[in-house]
């Protein structure tokens, strides 16, 4: 009978943890929350939303609008060094401002492994859900996908022989800015809010990079209304191969202000 790499490698007996996400004894996330993703491919196309999509997502949050210009992303992390394997992230990033802070704030994310969405949505709040990824070349194309709850929600190409259809908007999505929310276990309130300030980009290692004509469709699912940010405009797409790191440096997050 097969057995599982992975079953077969554990080491026992187990060691007890005495870990700071849930479960305690044998959190998901290993400590600390280093890991690296050699020749990580994105693929990002850079959209125009519809006026006032992105300001009505902000009402309730301490950002600032700053432009209706976003990016929607694919990255293909399935060479991401966790013990528990890689996986496929993608999602929407807008820019905002905190103060004289401008950054981006991820506004919808979704991976398909479980250990990656609790690393980035307990530590750090990103917003993480399910989805599967896809990433692949043919035809000339760089194509991605999403696909929650089988409805394709986020499908992204870019055109080899084409160029951009206009010069990419200057859009400052870093650091990132999430807020980290913790709910009250004892009534509909939040227990805890604060305003969190990450950025990695100066452990990235950059190998190539190209761009072209982009295009982007956006479909919504229940409680996942990615089809308001349907691009009212698509400037083109860049698809970029790197070497990711979160290091110990510059992994971590920094408090920028307690909310609640």
């Amino acid at each position: 009978m097969a057995v599982n790499n992975m079953a077969s490698s554990m080491i026992r007996p187990f060691v007890v943890e005495q870990g700071r996400q849930i479960p305690v004894q044998c959190p998901e996330i290993p400590e600390p929350a280093v890991y690296s993703c050699p020749d990580c491919g994105t693929l990002t196309v850079f959209c125009r939303a519809k006026p006032g999509i992105i300001a009505k997502y902000l009402e309730h949050t301490p950002f600032e609008f700053v432009s209706d210009n976003f990016i929607v992303y694919v990255s293909d992390m399935t060479n991401c060094r966790f013990e528990q394997g890689g996986f496929f992230d993608m999602g929407i990033v807008i820019p905002v401002r905190y103060g004289d802070v401008y950054g981006g704030n991820y506004l919808f994310e979704y991976e398909d492994s479980e250990h990656g969405i609790c690393a980035g949505r307990e530590l750090w709040g990103y917003p993480k859900k399910y989805a599967a990824g896809t990433l692949e070349q043919k035809d000339g194309k760089i194509i991605a996908t999403g696909t929650k709850r089988g409805v394709e929600i986020i499908r992204l190409e870019l055109d080899l022989n084409a160029p951009p259809q206009k010069p990419f908007p200057q859009i400052q999505l870093k650091p990132h800015l999430q807020l980290h929310t913790i709910p009250a276990p004892d009534g509909p309130y939040i227990f805890s809010q604060r305003l969190l300030s990450r950025d990695t980009s100066a452990d990235f290692q950059s190998k190539s990079r190209v761009e072209g004509a982009g295009s982007c469709v956006l479909r919504g699912v229940v409680r996942n209304p990615l089809d308001e940010f349907a691009p009212e405009e698509v400037y083109g797409a860049v698809y970029e191969v790197g070497d990711f790191n979160s290091s110990d440096d510059h992994g971590w997050a920094k408090v920028l202000a307690t909310i609640i």
